[in-house]
């Protein structure tokens, strides 16, 4: 990835999505906005622990603006979550392959 402010050039085509959490729940949920429509989901489960998950942008993921990444716990019970701070937009790449 190249970061050009807020643009995604998809270069390698895989995004790092980074995360804390002061481990109050085991597993998490990150899906990918498009303003305040649910685009895709990245991971239906990840453990919250880890923080960090590798996802490679499909090439049905449209260039555009106005994209957040949302993080939602998993644990019955639980519901907390938390989007990215500012949007982002994923713009296209000089590469040959077909994809964003």
């Amino acid at each position: 990835m190249i970061w050009k402010g807020n643009i995604i050039q998809p270069c390698s085509l895989n995004l790092a999505v980074f995360w804390a959490v002061p481990y109050l729940f085991d597993n998490i949920r990150i899906e990918l906005y498009k303003g305040t429509v649910l685009k895709t989901v990245i991971c239906a489960s990840a453990p919250a622990g880890i923080g960090k998950y590798t996802w490679t942008i499909p090439a049905n993921i449209p260039q555009g603006t106005k994209y957040k990444i949302k993080i939602t716990s998993v644990d019955v019970g639980l519901n907390l979550s938390d989007a990215s701070n500012d949007y982002f937009t994923i713009a296209g790449s000089s590469g040959t392959d077909g994809s964003l």
